[in-house]
């Protein structure tokens, strides 16, 4: 008996059944890791090669950010979710349900970019609040399966909340309440003082 698997002998030296316990098969967690990042870098690739600025490049610029590191965060987080993805196929029911949201999540992370493409500031920021909230109804579906598989994606998804709260603060900068004007006009001196 090892640590992977547990038997239930009949008799002695009859093995009646063994049941896996705990164990990833290499090839599909290999698969789940690389292949979200990878489709996310070949179609902004593939959008680069044509002469167009990347997506992720752009949307990040909108931010104040550099587009190679917004790159290559993106890929990080589509790489952890991934690995996360193909470890929760191990768990069942509930696991499979866990990796049907994060096929979800890594979906949408991988089309966020082109979608919000054409975006200003402020619908740029609902789309990654919307994907924000995606993301936190994924991680509460993954601890549910398994709490060490949610504290390994929490600091991607806490990097994914950054940009949308980010461009709330950048949108409530530039706004002023409308009580802003009213106060500064009671406060200019009347010409009837005469």
């Amino acid at each position: 008996m090892t640590l992977l698997d547990t038997t239930d002998q009949i008799g002695p030296g009859k093995v009646a059944a063994v049941r896996p316990q705990f164990h990833f098969h290499g090839a599909t967690l290999a698969l789940n890791a690389v292949v979200p990042g990878a489709v996310f870098v070949l179609l902004n690739g593939a959008v680069a090669l044509a002469g167009f600025e990347m997506p992720a490049a752009k949307i990040a610029s909108q931010l104040g950010v550099s587009g190679w590191i917004a790159t290559v965060a993106w890929v990080v987080a589509l790489t952890n979710w991934g690995l996360v993805r193909g470890a929760m196929l191990e768990f069942g029911r509930a696991g499979r349900t866990a990796a049907d949201w994060l096929f979800i999540l890594s979906a949408a992370g991988i089309a966020f970019p082109f979608i919000t493409l054409g975006f200003d500031l402020f619908w740029s920021t609902l789309a990654a609040f919307l994907l924000g909230l995606l993301a936190l109804g994924t991680i509460s579906r993954v601890a549910e399966v398994h709490k060490g598989a949610a504290v390994a994606m929490s600091p991607s998804i806490l990097a994914l909340l950054l940009p949308g709260m980010l461009g709330i603060v950048i949108m409530s900068m530039g706004w002023t309440p409308p009580f802003g004007v009213t106060q500064a006009e009671a406060a200019m001196p009347s010409k009837d003082l005469d």
